[in-house]
């Protein structure tokens, strides 16, 4: 199985997430996390609202999105899709 089929792009995260509470998110609900990354300001090392989840298999990613899309996290309602693959250049 491809890596990327596995991985979810996640959205308006809440800027001072860290990496652990959004793993507690996805694990809570039942999910197998496999890697996970906020990504950060390079700067000020403050998360830029945004991240990458992947899962065990495309039906956690499928489950995924349907159960967790819009839900909130302190206050925001969190976006979740597939995660679209960076081209090779």
């Amino acid at each position: 199985m491809e890596e990327d089929e596995k991985k979810l792009y996640v959205g308006n995260l809440p800027y001072e997430l860290d990496d652990e509470e959004l793993r507690k998110v996805f694990e809570d609900q039942g999910f197998v996390v496999e890697e996970l990354f906020i990504i950060k300001d390079k700067v000020t090392g403050q998360g830029r609202g945004f991240g990458f989840v992947s899962l065990v298999s495309k039906d956690q990613v499928e489950s995924a999105i349907s159960e967790l899309n819009g839900c909130k996290i302190k206050e925001r309602e969190i976006k979740i899709a597939k995660a679209i693959p960076r081209e090779n250049h």
